[in-house]
């Protein structure tokens, strides 16, 4: 979501998966997202880790590049990526959230086991990842590190019943944000090395964890209201108070979707919402909250007075221009 808002804050139409079919602009860059993945390799809800998906994105620049050289029909070679921009393009990254929540609420793992074994797995994926995405070109990363998912609405209504399970002053897992954390600061200590083994490259750390602790703190002073940052907008009664059922989940029969979402920060359950998603964007575009920051706003005189209100599908993906990678 946030490198779709990304792109959006510059006026680009939202990046497009790599592996949709019949896909037809990555002129201004390309989507490896998936669904629940993770940077271990955890394959408890998706078989797509970030070696995986890095892996694809080596593919697709060489199937990109290669098309690009063999075909010089006009419009084929305007919706590839310009020869640039490898080099020139800004790298995104956020990933880990589900590692820990995959290990708590899917494989029952302890804390312990996700100090000592999930959190360096990761750490080592995204080195390696970074070594295969430089040694590709890639000079410019910007890595979000993760929310206290302990204050997810997911979380706060999954583990409620645990005896004995501590909570803040906001009603937040404090064992899940103390796992987020641990896996923060492993993150700030791998772009550390990265830093060193990668001189001349820009490594950039968003801390998701403090900008989301400050949307919480205060949502009012964001457009968010108060009596809603832990419910979820879409979801279903009949577990918990927050609106989330892991049976009847967003979507599907007998969910609910809330009227007012721009007052939301919880989505469903799971996710943001795109009100949150945007305020982040704002603030990482700008160099808020991160160490090492680039004021993209400033550099590029980004204009967030109407940024991303509303968009159709035309708008958005203006041009269709079909085109398959082999």
């Amino acid at each position: 979501m946030i490198p779709g808002s990304l792109a959006l804050a510059f006026k680009y139409p939202l990046l497009q998966p790599y592996i949709q079919a019949g896909a037809f602009d990555y002129n201004y860059g390309a989507n490896f997202a998936s669904g629940g993945t993770t940077a271990s390799n955890d394959t408890s809800r998706n078989p797509i880790y970030l070696l995986n998906q890095v892996a694809e994105f080596v593919r697709f620049k060489q199937s990109a590049t290669s098309q690009k050289n063999q075909f010089a029909c006009h419009p084929f070679k305007q919706f590839l990526p310009r020869d640039d921009s490898y080099g020139e393009g800004l790298y995104t990254f956020e990933i880990g959230g589900n590692d820990v929540l995959n290990a708590i609420l899917l494989k029952n793992q302890t804390a312990a086991q996700v100090v000592t074994q999930v959190i360096p797995d990761a750490m080592m994926n995204i080195l390696a990842t970074i070594k295969i995405l430089t040694s590709n070109g890639a000079k410019k990363f910007l890595f979000f590190n993760t929310p206290n998912a302990g204050c997810s609405t997911i979380a706060m209504t999954v583990l409620a019943s645990i005896p004995g399970l501590q909570k803040d002053d906001m009603g937040c897992i404090v064992f899940i944000n103390e796992l987020d954390q641990a896996y923060n600061k492993a993150l700030n200590d791998t772009i550390a090395s990265a830093r060193l083994l990668y001189p001349g490259r820009t490594f950039s750390i968003f801390n998701y964890y403090a900008a989301n602790l400050e949307i919480l703190t205060n949502p009012s002073l964001y457009g968010f209201n108060p009596a809603l940052t832990k419910r979820a907008c879409c979801g279903a009664p009949g577990f918990g108070t927050l609106n989330f059922n892991p049976l009847v989940t967003c979507g599907n029969p007998g969910s609910n979707k809330c009227a007012n979402p721009e007052e939301y920060v919880n989505w469903d359950g799971v996710h943001f919402t795109d009100a949150f998603y945007r305020q982040i964007a704002s603030w990482a575009l700008s160099g808020k909250f991160t160490d090492n920051p680039v004021n993209y706003t400033s550099l590029c005189k980004l204009d967030f007075r109407n940024f991303a209100k509303s968009s159709t599908y035309n708008s958005v993906y203006p041009q269709s221009c079909r085109v398959t990678f082999t």
